[in-house]
């Protein structure tokens, strides 16, 4: 959007006195008012004016802590120049030198000076300024600003800033000042003079009207319209176009939804509506340089969907009212990460060694892998180059993750291991006594031997020993299922079984070898 002209008159709310065009000093043991005449105007020949000015009939009994008042125009003045904080993308200075030429453009960088005469052009790009008493100046896309004046009143410590924006939009913090110093933004349409404060300002000329917006964030401001100041105290905006100047308070800082992993190449936000937003604006800036937007998104519900590089960021929203006026912002620090690995199932369910693996889009040093217990009590954790891992594992029930070193967690997945299931089971009858054996399992703490009736399938013995070997007598001739688990830790493995049938002794045999036995 290309926006021409910003800000209507602005001037901060100060006091009468505070607000006069003197400088105040409290004259020190060993000042006299000729050597501060010397000192702060350049010429002892000043002394007499400045005695004159404040009502002093002889210079010469002025004592230590007497105030003294020094119009600012009698300083002697140097000229400063501000400095580029930061620039992010396509900002061009200008230079003085050679007027409008092309050959006095230069690409903007981070640490540059910016001299007085000078100006800054940004086009898709933003920059950060500081000035002479460390006020700062955020210079949105599409903006020419004229830097007009950059002094300092030598010794006095003072300054004098006066800049000039031929169209754009910006967001001053003016640090708290001494008295006589002087910050002012001009425009086509009229002067900001601010000291310690923050706000907004704006002017777009796009639609039917040209609109300017200002907005207080903190301090006060009058805004001043053919002669006719408006007081806007910190929470207050106002609107002003051809139809006149409209005051209202801003909105509050909308709510955000409950915060959500911020993964690389896409991040979806989210936020509570707010009453009497039309829109809602969503910035990006750098945790380590707050004060450059690095990208600007205007959404006309409570979500908005951004690709943003992976790092670190403070991100801030802000509703934008019927009017057009913006409100506070509700700003958070975030991460933004890689899109978070792929695992893949665990392809075993039997203790021991457990191969886990995952599929990640993007080069990464080291992955993290994660292993708890059903509540969520941390097991293992790992670091490896590799897209795979493996760990020795107990029985139980377990959830993995795996992330890398600039990506969110993975989907935590589930899963169970039970002891190595017995091998080897050798069962043998003798009437009705049934003798099992079997190969021992090293980790199992003990085993569990059931007998299942095959005609009814219910159990009719169940017991645990500890050693791979037992003995015990079926109540009843028939088939059976002999059922071996073994235990660890807790749980049982998978069965293994065998079938056996006890049969009847045949007593009708005893008739004929009964005789037989008696010879």
């Amino acid at each position: 959007m290309n926006l021409r002209g910003l800000i209507c008159v602005v001037t901060i709310i100060l006091c009468s006195s505070s607000w006069a065009e003197d400088w105040a000093y409290s004259m020190r043991p060993g000042d006299d008012i000729w050597s501060i005449a010397g000192k702060f105007c350049g010429s002892a020949a000043k002394a007499s004016e400045i005695a004159q000015y404040n009502n002093i009939a002889d210079p010469k009994l002025i004592r230590p802590g007497q105030r003294i008042n020094i119009p600012v125009r009698w300083l002697v003045f140097a000229p400063a120049s501000a400095r580029l904080v930061a620039v992010i993308d396509d900002v061009v200075v200008q230079r003085a030198t050679t007027g409008l030429q092309n050959n006095s453009r230069q690409r903007a960088q981070d640490g540059m000076l910016i001299h007085m005469g000078d100006r800054l052009i940004t086009s898709s790009g933003t920059a950060l300024v500081e000035f002479a008493d460390k006020s700062t100046l955020s210079i949105a896309p599409e903006s020419h600003v004229l830097f007009n004046k950059l002094t300092e009143f030598g010794p006095a410590g003072m300054v004098d800033t006066h800049l000039r924006f031929a169209y754009g939009r910006g967001k001053a913090a003016v640090k708290p000042q001494n008295q006589g110093d002087r910050f002012r933004i001009q425009t086509p349409e009229g002067v900001a003079a601010v000291r310690g404060t923050e706000f907004r300002v704006e002017h777009n000329d796009e639609g039917a009207q040209a609109v300017t917006y200002s907005e207080t964030l903190s301090g006060a401001v009058n805004f001043t319209r053919d002669h006719n100041p408006t007081l806007l105290e910190q929470g207050f905006g106002i609107t002003a176009s051809r139809s006149g100047v409209v005051k209202e308070a801003l909105l509050a800082a909308p709510e955000w939804s409950d915060p959500q992993p911020l993964t690389h190449p896409e991040a979806l936000l989210g936020w509570q509506p707010l009453a009497g937003a039309k829109s809602y604006i969503v910035t990006w800036a750098a945790q380590d340089n707050p004060d450059i937007i690095l990208r600007r998104l205007v959404s006309h519900n409570n979500e908005v969907s951004v690709d943003v590089p992976r790092g670190e960021y403070l991100l801030s929203l802000r509703g934008v009212a019927q009017s057009g006026l913006n409100g506070f912002d509700n700003t958070r620090a975030v991460t933004v990460q890689a899109l978070a690995p792929q695992g893949q199932p665990v392809n075993t369910t039997v203790a021991g060694t457990v191969n886990f693996a995952w599929r990640f889009p993007h080069a990464a040093d080291t992955f993290q892998l994660f292993i708890a217990d059903a509540d969520n009590n941390p097991v293992s954790r790992i670091e490896t180059q590799a897209n795979n891992a493996e760990v020795d594992l107990p029985p139980g029930d377990y959830t993995w993750q795996v992330k890398a070193a600039q990506s969110a967690l993975s989907s935590p997945q589930r899963f169970s291991l039970r002891p190595v299931t017995p091998t080897n089971l050798q069962v043998q009858t003798q009437g009705r006594q049934v003798t099992v054996a079997w190969t021992p399992t090293p980790t199992a703490d003990g085993y569990h031997l059931r007998l299942v009736a095959m005609d009814t399938h219910t159990p009719v013995d169940d017991i645990r020993v500890d050693s791979p070997g037992a003995t015990f007598t079926v109540p009843a001739h028939g088939a059976y299922r002999v059922e071996l688990t073994a235990l660890e830790t807790g749980y049982a493995s998978e069965p293994t079984h065998k079938e056996i049938t006890v049969y009847r002794r045949p007593w009708w045999l005893l008739i004929f070898l009964t005789p037989l036995l008696a010879l």
